[in-house]
């Protein structure tokens, strides 16, 4: 078992059904570990701590791309490993602006500014196809969002959705007219059987639910940090492959 999560970490080969379930346990755990620091340090997490999360998000997925494009080359820069480099970057600004008056202005224009910093690092080649993947992301979002937000979604869920949207539009054009491929298990099968563009339906199938599911069920607390990783799971893969089609890597 260790020796197909080892590979995956080590060559960045595609995943497979045993290190895909090592990390979904991982993700697991690590949002019970975060929850648990999260009652003994008094942290409230609400519709504020979600939105100042993305530009830390962006920066996760950007900083992908370097390793990609070869800026930095070590395991910890794929994924999962990746993930923990974001949050822990995360939790360093969040520490250095807890002093300021202006403390949350100040964590969000610090990853704002991670985020410029890391994108001016790599080349802008496919405009038009960037420009096309984050339009009809957008526009898919804010349709889908608008259909359903009296029934299944509150404000700040059009931001889960557009982060997921980036995603499945992201990997369909990319695969579709780039010559990129999945790497995930599940995605991969389905794109074999119905093509690259299942994963904008697929994503909407997923995400529709589950984001209903959290609204309704989930306790206070829980509902804003579950909602933080179904971001997370959409949005950094998203930004990751809209910036690699960016920068032609």
């Amino acid at each position: 078992m260790l020796d197909y999560i080892w590979e995956n970490l080590q060559y960045g080969t595609p995943y497979n059904p045993v290190n895909t379930l090592a990390f979904a346990l991982g993700l697991i755990l690590a949002l019970w570990l975060i929850k648990k620091v999260s009652e003994k340090k008094n942290w409230k997490f609400d519709k504020n701590f979600l939105y100042m999360s993305v530009p830390y998000i962006v920066f996760g997925g950007i900083l992908r791309v370097w390793e990609d494009y070869g800026i930095l080359q070590h395991p910890v820069f794929i994924s999962p490993g990746i993930f923990f480099v974001t949050f822990a970057v995360f939790m360093a600004c969040w520490g250095l602006s807890r002093p300021f008056k202006n403390k949350d202005l100040l964590f969000r224009n610090l990853g704002i500014a991670l985020c410029l910093v890391a994108i001016a690092r790599l080349p802008v080649i496919n405009v038009f196809w960037f420009l096309l993947i984050v339009a009809s992301s957008a526009v898919t979002a804010f349709i889908a969002y608008k259909l359903l937000k009296k029934r299944y979604f509150e404000e700040e869920d059009w931001l889960l959705l557009q982060g997921h949207m980036l995603d499945g539009f992201a990997s369909s054009i990319s695969i579709a007219y780039l010559g990129y491929s999945e790497q995930h298990v599940f995605p991969g099968f389905l794109m074999g059987v119905f093509g690259p563009w299942v994963m904008v339906p697929l994503k909407l199938a997923v995400v529709i639910p589950v984001v209903y599911i959290i609204n309704r069920d989930a306790e206070k607390e829980w509902k804003w940090l579950l909602k933080l990783a179904v971001l997370v799971l959409g949005l950094g893969p998203g930004v990751r492959d809209v910036v690699r089609v960016l920068a032609g890597t």
